[in-house]
């Protein structure tokens, strides 16, 4: 199915300035299929899926279609509709995306939700829309670090908005969590302005920790901490029927009591700008501590001191990446680094089975399928590994532009983002014409959307 110039402009339209849409979206998507960043759990298991493991630019794409403006946020799916955040109008304008997740189609870019300051100025290669969309069966909730955060129902309509004023330093990068009724957001900036001189009204600490009420965005909570800015999204995770949110930061991991913000446990490490979401597996957390020579992790936080510290079971501090974070696949923990060098360690011990250098830049967090490793590269490239004690390499597949969203999975279907088409990598039949759904807009439309 092609969308013509025409079609496009009414479907956008509708929510722009009023004229009515090309289709009806559902209200209802039914099952969220990945619903935040890194899937289910947000640990980059993929539960039930099988997509290929080969494909190109014309083959195994069930469809392509250009993302206005410019993005990193990695794609959520629930039923059949799958949301992105991008940055319109020469990356001032924010914005939500909804896109037909069958057939590629773009159901509807939403208005502005935020606007971005002239004057601000932060490191360009992420951009200004690089947090992931949380999606649920009711609502799609947006974070922009401090130009804004929103609710959206399902037609795109705004629930609310707020802003969190705090100085996010490079620009916006952690996710939020969603814990039950509470929305928990890491706000780790740095004191004031650094790349410009623009002030923010309302700072009151660098960096602190924010609980939102889902349903009206009212603050339920604010926790001050020490430390230096950085960028990591917290997780979720339980022990004795208790739910905490790990939130690692600058000098150091904490965890808190979701419903009231409480201090339940802190483990102090040296490192700032920690990207990496942490893992909770087999009792152990693994978390990395970031700049500027990054370690990976584990504690025991059943395990508390007087000081109320978890235990450290085991720490490496060589091939640790700074920005993808960890997967783990039975009993071993991969880790992919910023230059390639891809490794295994023991989750037990920390022992190293196996490295091997892929090449390369990445950015992306590697997403396990079964036995399957997915390691999609800057420059496009996505190796396909099989996991186990040893290396073993299955596919490169290679896609024009960069990657430095993290794929998302549903069922045979992967979707991977470049730095200007959205792919839906599926098997195909022999022979069946490629990318015979594939969206076409103009220049003018994808940088202005009006």
């Amino acid at each position: 199915m092609r969308l013509t110039r025409r079609e496009w402009m009414l479907g956008s339209a509708a929510l722009l300035g009023g004229l009515p849409s090309v289709e009806t979206i559902a209200s209802e998507p039914g099952t969220v299929a990945w619903g935040q960043f890194r899937g289910p759990g947000g640990q980059g298991q993929c539960v039930g899926g099988d997509p290929p493991t080969t494909w190109t630019d014309t083959e195994n794409v069930a469809w392509k279609v250009p993302i206005p403006g410019k993005g990193w946020s990695s794609p959520v799916i629930g039923g059949e509709s799958l949301w992105l955040t991008t940055a319109t109008q020469s990356g001032r304008s924010l914005r939500a995306v909804c896109i037909d997740a069958n057939t590629g189609k773009l159901r509807f870019l939403t208005p502005e939700l935020f606007q971005v300051d002239p004057r601000a100025k932060g490191l360009a290669k992420a951009g200004q829309a690089a947090p992931t969309p949380i999606l649920t069966a009711d609502c799609v909730f947006v974070h922009f670090g401090a130009f804004g955060t929103a609710c959206l129902d399902h037609s795109g309509a705004v629930l609310w908005k707020r802003e969190i004023p705090y100085y996010h330093h490079h620009g916006p990068g952690s996710s939020p969590q969603l814990v039950d009724d509470v929305l928990v957001i890491a706000c780790d900036g740095f004191t004031g302005p650094f790349f410009d001189t623009v002030e923010r009204e309302g700072v009151e600490s660098p960096q602190f920790v924010i609980g939102l009420d889902a349903a009206t965005g009212e603050i339920r909570w604010q926790t001050r901490r020490e430390g230096k800015h950085s960028y990591a999204t917290p997780l979720v995770i339980e022990l004795d029927g208790q739910k905490q949110v790990v939130a690692p930061g600058g000098d150091g991991v904490w965890a808190y009591d979701p419903d009231t913000g409480a201090e339940l446990w802190h483990y102090p490490f040296v490192g700032h700008s920690v990207v990496p979401r942490p893992l909770w597996v087999d009792g152990r957390l693994l978390v990395c501590t970031g700049y500027h020579e990054a370690s990976l992790l584990a504690l025991d936080p059943q395990d508390l001191s007087a000081e109320r510290q978890p235990r450290l079971l085991w720490k490496v501090s060589r091939g640790v990446p700074f920005v993808p974070s960890p997967v783990v696949v039975e009993d071993l923990v991969y880790l992919v680094t910023d230059d390639g060098i891809v490794s295994a360690l023991e989750i037990a011990t920390g022992k190293l089975k196996w490295k091997q250098r892929l090449g390369g830049a990445f950015s992306a967090s590697p997403i396990a399928c079964g036995k399957r490793l997915y390691l999609a590269s800057e420059s496009g490239t996505t190796h396909v590994l099989r996991a186990g004690p040893a290396f073993r390499r299955l596919a490169e597949n290679v896609l024009p532009g960069q990657i430095l969203a993290t794929p998302a999975i549903s069922g045979r279907r992967m979707y991977l983002r470049t730095e200007t088409h959205l792919y839906c990598v599926a098997q195909t039949e022999p022979g069946a014409p490629a990318g015979a759904d594939t969206v076409r807009l103009t220049a003018d439309e994808v940088e202005n959307p009006r």
